[in-house]
């Protein structure tokens, strides 16, 4: 849900433009995020893991409001041919 809602964010900002830049960027998130568990994985123990998941939860929470601010901040663009109807 919230990938969908920050594609729809960045792709009204952009004017569709840069659709294809949030899906891409998506994917890289979840490479990343699979990268990370894949590395990590050895140094998890049943001992840490409580702790470890709780910061990994504080560091999400923290990028999703971050990047919806920086999205929310960023400007509209006003065009006017694109808001023009010809009949």
């Amino acid at each position: 849900m919230l990938q969908i809602i920050e594609t729809r964010i960045l792709s009204v900002v952009s004017m569709y433009y840069l659709a294809f830049l949030s899906i891409s960027m998506a994917m890289l998130g979840m490479t990343a995020g699979a990268l990370l568990v894949h590395f990590k994985l050895r140094m998890i123990t049943p001992a840490n893991v409580a702790s470890y998941l709780s910061r990994v939860s504080a560091a999400f929470a923290l990028a999703i409001f971050l990047c919806f601010l920086l999205q929310l901040a960023s400007p509209l663009p006003i065009v006017k041919v694109g808001t023009l109807l010809v009949i």
